[in-house]
């Protein structure tokens, strides 16, 4: 799993572009990204989160996402699958 609660959006997306490419290549198909719920007094959406739904969104090897259940951060965090990759020698 990935925590970005903390970090400013740019290292947020770095950190998170890094984090999908080493599960990549280890075959990983689920990951959990924690970006928190970022409850914000001025009304605007959390920017983390906001971020955090369009970069997966643009991501190739990103099958999908959902939040989580309560017990793995609900709101505050997504389950993210993460599409097959076809291993050099593998019968498929």
């Amino acid at each position: 799993s990935l925590d970005l609660h903390g970090m400013s959006v740019e290292v947020a997306r770095e950190t998170r572009w890094e984090f999908l490419a080493e599960a990549t290549p280890l075959e990983i198909r689920c990951v959990r990204v924690t970006h928190g719920k970022a409850v914000r007094l001025d009304g605007k959406r959390p920017m983390i989160k906001s971020h955090v739904n369009t970069w997966l969104r643009q991501h190739s090897q990103v099958l999908g996402f959902c939040s989580c259940l309560a017990k793995h951060g609900g709101a505050g965090a997504v389950y993210v699958i993460l599409r097959r990759t076809m291993m050099e020698g593998r019968d498929e």
